[in-house]
């Protein structure tokens, strides 16, 4: 082995000579008397611990790419990669130990990652990064299947694979990190894809090997939360909002965002994250315009949709439009009403508007919640006036006063949205008002028509023609008043 880097080491003398041909060929001949000379002495002879043995491989890949960068040797440093990559798989293969190689592993990612900077060998650091992602991921595959053929006992290597996973994320997102704020750079696509890989694999697959453990995910939903709030930190205290390539910026948001969500599902149960997710919402709604983020605006939506959807709000509002029967109870539930309130007050928050994208995302966010706060708080006045009709649920004469009653909030709603229209900062709300007329129709031949009754059905067409006369017509006189304006 001494005498396989003395040929790295004769690579590097030649190089500095300008002899470049006769340095990659030492470099070449190196490397290929060390790597199966490992081979050979761990797996045959056994000569060689599976940990001495990673060390070894290690020591020659960073000789190999330390000559390589330094002289600028792009063939040998292809040469040292690609058998030192496979060559960690068939290692722990055969040893049937994968920690020690995944590590070395671990490193050759990230000195390519490095060399790639530094001499723009970016396909040599993404080729690596596939073998280190393919590599964690195997072994998350690995553990999921052991804990299903042995559920009853937690695995002994369990804090090795959260060592790895965690290693990952460190020097993967750390180095970028390290150049987005300390060298000023833009994250590049390829950075973008690894990070989501890293986060998924990272994350994702500490989750699983703690979930097949059966230990407590508390830790790892605290480090989420942790890391989400570091990058809105980092996002809205180190880096430009209005620089023309906000890439960094919508990128390290985007990630505080995601890492939240996640944090929030791992330590809360549904309804109190959902209550969490409305008080972000909340916040975030009142904090954009203040601080012109129109960015802050749009992820206060999202937070604020994941809490309609943790509250159960969804299921009540459909059950108050479809069920035969309405229980009032489904709506008297802590998350559910404040998640209800918070759709009808999250509209009005002002909207800071910086381009032409972000007032178009803006508007099309509120739009989405209104459609849900319409919908939602129509439920609701339809399971608060179900709770008057003197009728036996079970009875048909029920079922078609129900249907009735329905048909007039979905009326009631296109009519006073027209009329909304003309007299509030939303704009014009034609499509809403259309969207509700179209959803009335079909609940009409669907419901109202089927239950039958002439009475009720009377009212029915009643209702759903005098807002299809009305709600036009208001929208017009709006359109009117705007172009006169």
């Amino acid at each position: 082995m001494i005498y396989a880097l003395l040929w790295i080491a004769v690579a590097d003398l030649g190089a500095r000579r300008g002899q470049r041909h006769s340095a990659v060929f030492h470099g070449f001949t190196g490397v290929f008397i060390a790597l199966p000379l490992l081979v050979e002495a761990t797996t045959k002879f056994h000569y060689l611990t599976p940990m001495l043995s990673a060390i070894l491989l290690a020591a020659v890949i960073i000789l190999g790419l330390l000559v390589a960068g330094r002289r600028n040797l792009r063939i040998l440093a292809w040469g040292v990669t690609l058998p030192a990559a496979p060559l960690a798989f068939v290692l722990s293969a055969k040893t049937q130990v994968t920690t020690p190689f995944l590590l070395s592993l671990l490193l050759l990612g990230f000195a390519t990652l490095w060399l790639g900077y530094l001499r723009r060998w970016h396909g040599l650091a993404t080729l690596v990064a596939g073998a280190v992602n393919l590599g964690l991921a195997l072994v998350i595959m690995e553990q999921i299947m052991m804990s299903k053929r042995v559920p009853a006992g937690p695995m002994a290597n369990l804090w090795e694979i959260l060592s790895l996973l965690f290693g990952l994320i460190a020097l993967y997102f750390g180095s970028y990190c390290f150049r987005v704020f300390k060298r000023k750079r833009t994250i590049t696509p390829l950075e973008i894809g690894q990070t989501l890989v890293v986060a998924l694999i990272g994350l994702g697959g500490a989750a699983m090997v703690i979930n097949a453990n059966e230990r407590s995910m508390v830790p790892l939903g605290i480090f989420c939360v942790v890391l989400s709030i570091a990058n809105y930190t980092a996002a809205y205290g180190l880096l430009p909002r209005r620089d023309p390539n906000r890439r960094n910026f919508l990128f390290y948001t985007l990630l505080a965002l995601a890492m939240a969500l996640l944090g929030c599902e791992m330590l809360l149960d549904r309804s109190t994250a959902a209550i969490v997710y409305a008080v972000i919402a909340l916040m975030a709604g009142a904090l954009a315009h203040r601080i012109t983020s129109p960015i802050l605006f749009l992820h206060g939506s999202i937070y604020l949709i994941a809490a309609i959807i943790g509250s159960g709000l969804p299921s009540a509002a459909f059950h108050g439009f479809a069920n035969s029967s309405i229980q009032l109870n489904e709506w008297i539930r802590v998350p559910v009403l404040f998640a209800l309130i918070l759709t009808a007050v999250y509209p009005w928050f002002p909207r800071p508007h910086v381009r032409k994208t972000d007032q178009f995302l803006g508007r099309r966010a509120v739009e989405l919640i209104m459609f849900i706060s319409v919908f939602a708080w129509g439920s609701f006045f339809v399971s608060l006036m179900a709770q008057f009709v003197p009728l036996t649920e079970e009875t048909e004469t029920y079922r078609r006063v129900l249907a009735s009653v329905r048909t007039g909030v979905i009326a009631l709603s296109a009519v006073v949205i027209a009329w909304f229209s003309s007299r509030t900062r939303f704009g014009n709300l034609a499509w809403l008002v259309y969207t509700i007329l179209f959803l009335g129709a079909i609940k009409l031949i669907i419901q109202d028509i089927t239950a039958g009754g002439t009475v009720t059905l009377f009212l029915s067409f009643g209702f759903y023609g005098g807002a299809l006369i009305l709600a036009p017509r208001m929208l017009h006189r709006s359109a009117s008043r705007k172009i006169s304006g």
